[in-house]
């Protein structure tokens, strides 16, 4: 039982909407041996398991141990964003329609290993890689994270642009022209999504299945995609591993010093009109949210505080909450999970913790 090889379990990150043909792509160097993914409609949780995270501080540490590493990952960005805006543009005019199954499925697989160039130097700047550069304290150090944070936020809006044409223009004549379902697409994992062009559709039954959840299990060299039963006992597993106390004080990194006392208000990437929710954030509020994006810096405007799961010291909260000024803590890893819409609570961002002072009635 595949299962039972995970010794222990840490929480990586939250997303949204990613593909099954892109997650199992054997390609991606960034999801490797002793990696795990969980995925509940919209939403899939993705962890490290058994010690991968120590490698993974590890492997940030060399990479970012010589006196120009942030410049030649800066210069290794700019020019990562040069690529996506070139392949953007050329893709403008195209007309899918006219193209063969074979140059169509060329498109398809360009930007797909477009996209996985640009997750290979994204991750090398992931929280877990950049451990040691926590609470830094000189100043040299810390500008040149910051000019790191920003070219990271540059290749995050660069690569949305890919993104949408992959997902959208596409998808949109992938799913004309084979004759199926959108969503369904979303559910074909990647040699699936290959054979699509050849002729061969996967079972609505195949379909229906990973659309109720699915786990896709790296570990010991072996890939494997949980269904059914066994996708059940792996929800059962993480949430037996990543049990957490009903402890009043949550521990995440500092990415903005300060203190506040103030009433939580959750923005939750996954609500149906998320702008909507950002403009009706209230003044002064303290803002709980999974991670910070283009869309929510509203909301960190008006707050007085940011907490995230997710991030580190180059984060989109780690950068925005220096440019406004705000009490920021990222990394939490369960605040969306444990607070509620209304408590109120302490932000020590001076020593990264958060305090839970009454429980909203």
């Amino acid at each position: 039982m595949p299962l039972s090889q995970i010794k222990s379990i840490e929480f990586w990150a939250r997303e949204y909407r990613l593909p099954l043909w892109w997650l199992n792509d054997p390609r991606h160097v960034f999801i490797g041996d002793n990696t795990f993914f969980l995925f509940k409609n919209p939403i899939l949780h993705c962890y490290y398991v058994n010690g991968r995270m120590q490698k993974e501080h590890s492997s940030g540490q060399v990479y970012f141990s010589k006196a120009d590493s942030f410049s030649r990952y800066i210069e290794r960005s700019q020019k990562m964003v040069e690529k996506m805006q070139k392949s953007e543009a050329d893709f403008f005019g195209q007309d899918l329609k006219s193209l063969t199954d074979k140059e169509l499925y060329g498109v398809f697989d360009g930007f797909r290993f477009l996209l996985k160039d640009f997750t290979a130097l994204y991750t090398k700047t992931e929280a877990e890689k950049l451990k040691k550069f926590e609470g830094v304290k000189d100043k040299k150090i810390k500008e040149e994270l910051f000019k790191v944070g920003k070219i990271r936020f540059e290749l995050r809006k660069s690569v949305e642009s890919i993104f949408r044409i992959l997902l959208g223009d596409v998808l949109k004549e992938i799913v004309r022209r084979f004759k199926i379902k959108s969503k369904d697409w979303f559910f074909y994992d990647c040699a699936e999504a290959q054979n699509l062009f050849n002729g061969r559709k996967v079972s609505s039954r195949v379909i229906a299945q990973r659309q109720k959840g699915y786990a896709v299990l790296n570990v010991n060299g072996k890939r494997e995609l949980l269904v059914g039963n066994e996708y059940k006992k792996a929800r059962a597993l993480v949430k037996k591993m990543t049990a957490q106390k009903d402890d009043k004080i949550l521990r995440g990194s500092v990415a903005q010093p300060g203190m506040v006392k103030g009433r939580v208000e959750l923005v939750l990437h996954n609500v149906r009109d998320l702008t909507k929710k950002v403009n009706e954030f209230k003044v002064g509020n303290i803002l709980v949210t999974e991670m910070t994006t283009p869309t929510t810096v509203v909301a960190c405007k008006k707050a007085s505080a940011i907490i995230t799961d997710e991030g580190g010291v180059l984060c989109h909260a780690a950068i925005i909450s220096r440019e406004l000024k705000k009490p920021c803590i990222v990394g939490t890893k369960i605040a969306t999970q444990v607070l509620h819409d209304g408590d109120k609570v302490e932000v020590d961002a001076n020593n990264g913790t958060v305090t839970m002072l009454k429980r909203a009635a």
